[in-house]
């Protein structure tokens, strides 16, 4: 059984921490870009994706955070993502992502 996707956001400023849980694919990775989207609307510049607790992710789900870290980027800001798998790693390098890492040496192996 699939685990629903789940969205804890919290606020600093203007930056946003977003805890990402349970499984970020083709189906639920529009809610995603929704909120984030949202998110750079009401004026957050930064948002954090904690991807700590997230159970899968797939390119689709990589997808909406290449689009909210573009959208930022117009408006001065940025994603940056944590505490990603090592999966998850591996498809952020595979996707040109790696620049939305907050811990970057964390990238190697």
């Amino acid at each position: 059984m699939a685990l629903a996707l789940g969205l804890d956001v919290s606020h600093a400023g203007s930056s946003a921490t977003v805890v990402v849980r349970g499984e970020l694919d083709v189906a639920s990775a529009p809610e995603l870009v929704k909120l984030l989207r949202l998110l750079a609307e009401s004026g957050s510049t930064d948002v954090v994706l904690d991807m700590g607790h997230l159970g899968f992710v797939d390119s689709h789900g990589l997808d909406a955070v290449a689009a909210a870290d573009v959208e930022l980027a117009h408006r001065g800001g940025r994603v940056l993502v944590r505490n990603p798998s090592r999966l998850t790693r591996h498809l952020l390098a595979a996707m040109d992502l790696l620049h939305v890492l907050a811990e970057p040496a964390l990238t190697a192996g």
